[in-house]
């Protein structure tokens, strides 16, 4: 045997070499597993007197323990965090802008297609008379007068369902020695 117990490793393939269990947090009592409970103790569950559990790394990704130079971020050992999916909120979302490009002429390249556009303002600066457009779906703006939503392209939209939170990944089968050499202390 040349690996300790409670060592974790990555294998390619979905079979448990003998010696080890997968890395799924599956609960064992600690007379059975005394060696692994008295390096890992009750970091990944357990009561901490008969059972305690393995670490799930079932769609996880590793993370080391310590704080995180330059803040207060402290990642203690056996602490879970994160989520695979993430539903975001209105305040959640950065500013941004949603453009909406319209002619300020009313009848500029045809009537029916400019109904932003403002009938006194002239196509052309050499224009004397107003546009002569047979349409206006936008009456002169007063102060308490809004912007009247326009579909899909002004307002609120999406699902309020959860995305994917995850970077790109490739699973594979973790797994935790339960027999081998005791690791010395320094």
């Amino acid at each position: 045997m040349d690996y300790y117990v409670g060592e974790i490793r990555l294998f390619p393939y979905n079979r448990i070499p003998a010696d080890w269990l997968p890395c799924n947090g599956q609960q064992l009592q600690i007379n059975q597993y005394a060696a692994l409970n008295s390096l890992i103790g009750s970091y990944y569950g357990g009561d901490a007197k008969t059972v305690f559990n393995l670490p799930n790394l079932n769609g996880r990704a590793i993370l080391g323990y310590t704080t995180v130079p330059k803040t207060t971020t402290v990642y203690t050992m056996g602490q879970a965090g994160g989520t695979e999916t993430v539903v975001l909120t209105t305040s959640q979302i950065p500013p941004h802008v949603h453009s909406l490009t319209a002619d300020n002429t009313y009848d500029a390249g045809g009537a029916n297609t400019h109904y932003l556009g403002n009938p006194n303002t002239p196509t052309v600066a050499t224009q004397t008379s107003k546009n002569a457009a047979n349409a206006n779906l936008y009456a002169v703006p007063v102060a308490t007068d809004p912007l009247v939503p326009m579909g899909p392209c002004i307002g609120n939209t999406g699902a309020s369902a959860g995305h994917e939170n995850r970077g790109p990944y490739l699973a594979m089968n973790y797994c935790i020695a339960i027999q081998g050499l005791y690791p010395p202390r320094p």
